[in-house]
């Protein structure tokens, strides 16, 4: 049950860093356009 806590978590994790890298690419793609 523990390993699946982790994994889960750890998805989690990969997810909200994805997110981020998301909004960093928008920002930076904004940059370039202007």
């Amino acid at each position: 049950m523990e390993s699946i806590c982790i994994t889960v978590r750890t998805v989690k994790d990969v997810e909200t860093m994805g997110t981020l890298f998301q909004a960093l690419w928008q920002l930076k793609g904004k940059d370039k356009t202007t």
